[in-house]
């Protein structure tokens, strides 16, 4: 049997985390990819491998944005839960799963497996296995 590695972010979807607030312009989205993507990516690296969980993250956020604690969980939460999931590579994924082990190899933290997974059962339908760094404390490319 082939095997066929698909990646989420980029692949499966194209949205980020607090991609409502990017939407709607919010400032505080802008904060986040300053403080937390650029002045701070190692705790998203440490996050990704099982270190910090979300309400960590969240907590440190608060700090920075004009959102408290509460409101930045919150849409991180709802954020994860809606994201969007590209129904043309799905549906390109299913006529393929007849000829192929599809696994879901991606670098993605604690929200993935809470949040995006359980509110978008067509993911778990259509990988014969998902491989998340956050379950398996490593990033992919570590993988043997």
């Amino acid at each position: 049997m082939n095997i066929l590695f698909i990646d989420f972010n980029g692949v499966i979807s194209y949205k980020p985390f607090w991609h409502s607030w990017r939407d709607a312009k919010n400032n505080d989205y802008e904060i986040i990819q300053k403080v937390l993507f650029g002045e701070n990516i190692e705790l998203v690296k440490a996050r990704m491998v099982g270190t910090k969980t979300s309400e960590e993250i969240c907590l440190f956020l608060a700090n920075y944005t004009t959102a408290g604690y509460e409101e930045v969980l919150e849409t991180l939460t709802k954020d994860c839960k809606t994201i969007d999931i590209s129904s043309a590579i799905i549906d390109q994924l299913v006529l393929l799963k007849p000829y192929y082990e599809i696994i879901l190899a991606t670098d993605n933290m604690d929200c993935f497996n809470r949040w995006t997974l359980p509110h978008n059962p067509i993911i778990a339908q259509t990988f014969n296995h998902i491989r998340d760094s956050y379950t398996h404390k490593h990033p992919k490319k570590e993988d043997g």
